[in-house]
């Protein structure tokens, strides 16, 4: 049996033909890396997508800084800032980070003691469009004598067709008992590029309840948070998942003149620097904190963050991602 087909369908099947063809030949994104001696530069095709910053002289903490969408817009405030960006906290709020304000009785979020930079434990390495490093970090007394713990933290890129997904696993352990206050800037933080925040911006926080900007969401616990607005007619966003495998489940510390944190400790009754509670780890006892970050630019209908959410906690939470870490592993460029 023959079948004819009329002109206009044989034109849509032409069409199809053609795009398919296309879509099959283009290349993947492909991760390249720029490695400084105070920074490592993260490329996608050949244009840079983030910076990974570890030797800055006021910024003593790691952090991911200048972070851009896969097609090129920027997501968090430029570091440091420029008019017009707001220019508070311009150290203390770099880009993407993990930070704490009380640890063992010294203040690293407000940049008081020094978390030094100790090698790399597994070197940059990309397979097509994904990428990942991992890094021992110390954490130094305010005097610098002295270490509290050390993190060994895993960073995982992979493009996705929303736009970038970020896997950050970190492992704290020490030869002596510490301990983790509750202040609430721990955790892992953003801070937004200064067109996307609600104060000031057009942006919009929003969390997996559908409570929106900081008067509903502060204080809150969250399985996600999702800080967006509109940039050159697209709408892009970050959004924090703390793994469910987290020792506790995360509350979310959102302002809106551009800061969002994902707190895993918890939340004091009222705000001071001394904690009320203390979250003891004993002494060689791995204390494991995971989170995923999905760095978006897809329209709205294009982007279904519940579904965004399972996918990663699947992931975050399985015993395959869970072991990957070694605490005790030799870094490269170790003294």
């Amino acid at each position: 049996m023959r079948i004819h087909l009329q002109p206009a369908a044989m034109a849509a099947c032409l069409t199809a033909a053609v795009v398919a063809s296309a879509l099959a030949e283009e290349p993947p994104a492909r991760f390249t890396f720029e490695e400084q001696s105070d920074a490592l530069v993260i490329k996608l095709d050949d244009e840079t997508l983030a910076t990974y910053l570890f030797g800055h002289e006021k910024l003593t903490r790691p952090a991911f800084v200048n972070v851009r969408t896969p097609g090129g817009t920027q997501v968090t405030r430029n570091f440091p800032p420029v008019l017009p960006d707001d220019r508070d906290h311009p150290v203390m709020h770099p880009g993407i980070w993990i930070g704490f304000g009380h640890l063992h009785g010294q203040d690293y979020w407000r940049l008081k003691a020094r978390v030094e930079h100790d090698g790399f434990v597994e070197p940059p390495q990309a397979s097509g469009s994904t990428a990942s490093f991992t890094v021992r970090n110390r954490y130094l007394t305010e005097d610098g004598q002295g270490e509290v713990c050390q993190d060994t933290t895993r960073y995982e890129l992979q493009v996705k067709p929303y736009g970038l997904l970020m896997l950050v696993e970190a492992v704290f352990q020490s030869e002596q008992d510490f301990y983790f206050g509750d202040q609430e800037e721990s955790g892992l933080a953003v801070r937004i590029a200064s067109p996307l925040r609600v104060q000031g911006g057009n942006g919009t926080i929003l969390n997996d309840r559908g409570e929106r900007n900081g008067a509903e969401i502060w204080g809150k616990e969250a399985r996600w948070v999702d800080y967006f607005g509109t940039m050159d007619g697209n709408e892009v966003g970050v959004m924090i998942m703390p793994s469910a495998a987290n020792p506790r489940r995360c509350w979310i510390h959102a302002r809106d003149y551009g800061v969002v944190v994902s707190n895993p400790f918890p939340r004091q009754p009222q705000e001071r620097r001394e904690p009320y509670v203390k979250t003891w780890v004993k002494q060689r006892t791995p204390f494991r904190l995971a989170y995923a970050v999905a760095i978006h630019e897809t329209p709205p209908e294009a982007f279904d963050r519940d579904e965004v959410y399972a996918a990663c906690s699947a992931l975050l939470s399985s015993q395959e991602h869970g072991r990957r870490l070694q605490p005790r592993q030799q870094a490269t460029g170790d003294r």
